[in-house]
């Protein structure tokens, strides 16, 4: 997916900054490009490889192979919107964080998270929702919160003080900051209230 069949000549990732995407095993299926700052805004953020037989936005979660694992011994997922977002979380130690690439937050991406984040000791599994906090990240939460209860789990919402999200927080006010609104999570009965 590096070329377009519509734009022939012009590289697709032409200008941007560029993250490789690994499905669950840890084979690299797809790229992500992030536009680089101080960017025209008028581009998009950011632009992911074409679907293939192997690459699907739909069932792909970035850095879900780094992140099983943690998933498991944490007994909790974070799911947070880009690749940016992500890699804040992993620099941070929180190693449990994953991404959807380009797309929303699917049925798909809900099974496999309910699979890696199931606690032995509670008998549930648990997603934390770190979506931006601008209004698109809001109508986000407010969707997944719903398709995550339908799928049975229990959901909390990570409000990010200080920041639109994590990777700003990040890099305003360090780890420890990102680490303290992850540990202060409320649920989403009281994020809806």
């Amino acid at each position: 997916g590096l070329f377009s069949q519509k734009y022939e000549g012009l590289s697709l990732f032409s200008d941007r900054f560029m993250i490789p995407i690994f499905d669950e095993w840890g084979d690299c299926v797809a790229l992500s490009g992030r536009v680089i700052p101080p960017a025209d805004e008028s581009q998009r953020k950011y632009i992911n490889s074409p679907e293939t037989s192997i690459y699907s936005k739909k069932k792909t979660l970035f850095a879900l192979n780094l992140a099983k694992r943690s998933m498991g011994e944490k007994g909790f997922a974070i799911i947070c919107e880009g690749p940016m977002d992500c890699i804040a979380y992993h620099q941070a130690g929180i190693t449990n964080a994953v991404a959807s690439c380009g797309t929303s937050f699917t049925e798909e991406h809900i099974q496999k998270l309910k699979r890696f984040a199931y606690n032995k000791e509670t008998g549930t599994s648990t997603i934390y929702l770190s979506f931006d906090s601008d209004g698109a990240g809001q109508k986000a939460t407010f969707k997944a919160i719903i398709a995550c209860r339908q799928a049975g789990l229990t959901v909390k919402i990570i409000r990010l003080r200080g920041g639109k999200d994590p990777s700003e927080v990040l890099l305003k006010y360090g780890a420890e900051t990102l680490t303290a609104d992850v540990n202060s999570a409320i649920l989403d009965n009281d994020y809806l209230l």
